[in-house]
This record gives C-alpha cells, structure tokens and sequence, in this order.
C-alpha cells in the first residue's frame, strides 16, 4: 500500500467520521495508523494525525481507556515537535483533559453505585472531577462540584481533614475565576491558601496572584497524579 492510497483511506475516514459512521472510521484509521507508522514512522506529523484521529474515533464510541492511550502519544510528540506551547500541542492538552473528564465521570458513577454519594472515595471522585473541568474553563460546573464534595467532606470527614482542606482551597481558585471575591476571601481566611509562605516580594508579584498561579498548578499536578497511579 503506497502512500496515495493511505491518503486516499484517510479521506474516506474522515468522511466517515463527519457522517457519524465510527465504526466504519474505526477500521479505516487504524489501518491508516498502521500504515503511516511503516512508512513514515511514529515522530512524523502525518502519523501523529492520524493518531489523533483514531483517539476522536474511539472517544466517540465511549472507549475512553483506548483514546487516552493515544491522546496520550499525541501529546507527548507534540511537546517533543512543538514545544509546550504551540497552539496544536495546547489543543492535545485539551483533548486529552476531555478525555479524563469523562472517565473521571464515568468512575464516578459506578462509585455511587457501590458505595453511596457520601463516601471518602465517591467525594474524592467528585472533587477530581471537579479539578478536571476547571481546567477545561468549565468554572461553573467545577464549582458545582467542588461544593458537592466540600459539604460532603466536612460532613463526613470533618473540615480540618486534608481531602476537605484540598477540595476547600481548589474550590476558593474556582471562586476566583468566576470573580466572586468574597468566597474566595472567606475559604482563604478559613483553609489557606495553596502558596500561603511566598516571599511576595522575592518576584514582585502579589500575593493573590502567586496564589492563583500555585493553584492553577495544583490542581493540574494533583489531577494528572491521580490517572499515572491507575
């Protein structure tokens, strides 16, 4: 199979893609996957496409685990090509967010499930879900959730517990975010903040904004942390 005619099948892949036959865009690309892989290799642009392709494909036909694995390539070449901050390396970012949005959502209810709304477990779920979707820009929803996990925590955990601290200060960031300062201010007071020691004049910035930086890297950190450990 030379080169026209894996072009040719990624066309008509895409095409099924648009019309919503994924299963029919499932066998093309990953034969195209393959190809590609044979004849350009895995660093090369046209693959990583089709990587990415085959990743919306299976996310569409709810198989998450499998549009993780590639979203996953995907972002790591795109760094590796592009640098972190390219506008397609930002974008695998995103997808690859989505994609932990929804087996973080999906976990979630099957652990409702089994164990109940107030467990440790089903509100730490909660309040990752939380983290996830703030970092899709999604600010309302997230604090939806951090509030449902905060109550949750403090009723069954106590509100000094480190689950509750970390749900109360993730959910004073999303405050922030939406402008309600006064929230913001009240959790602080209450729980701290994630930066509460920074030297603010050792870099000339405020203290508010180092403490919105550390958190923004928080939950990222704390987020990505929980899917390399399963």
């Amino acid at each position: 199979m030379d080169i026209d005619t894996v072009d040719t099948m990624g066309l008509l892949g895409g095409a099924y893609r648009r019309l919503g036959r994924w299963n029919e865009a499932e066998g093309l690309e990953l034969q195209v996957l393959e190809r590609l892989r044979e004849l350009l290799g895995d660093a090369h642009p046209d693959t990583i496409q089709a990587m990415a392709n085959l990743a919306v494909t299976y996310s569409k036909l709810g198989r998450w685990n499998e549009a993780e694995g590639l979203k996953l390539q995907v972002l790591e070449r795109r760094r590796e090509l592009l640098g972190d901050a390219h506008p397609d390396t930002i974008q695998a970012m995103a997808n690859l967010a989505v994609t932990y949005s929804n087996l973080e959502l999906e976990a979630l209810e099957r652990l409702r499930k089994l164990l109940g709304e107030l467990h440790p477990d089903t509100l730490r779920a909660i309040s990752n879900l939380g983290s996830t979707t703030h970092i899709l820009g999604r600010y309302t929803d997230a604090e939806s959730l951090f509030r449902v996990a905060f109550e949750g925590q403090k009723k069954v955990l106590g509100s000094k517990h480190p689950n509750t601290v970390n749900t109360a200060r993730h959910l004073s960031v999303t405050y922030a975010s939406l402008g309600k300062h006064k929230e913001t201010a009240d959790l602080k007071r209450e729980y701290g903040s994630w930066d509460s020691e920074a030297d603010e004049s050792a870099n000339g910035t405020s203290e508010s904004e180092t403490d919105e930086s550390m958190a923004e890297v928080a939950i990222v950190e704390n987020s990505y942390a929980e899917h390399s450990l399963t």
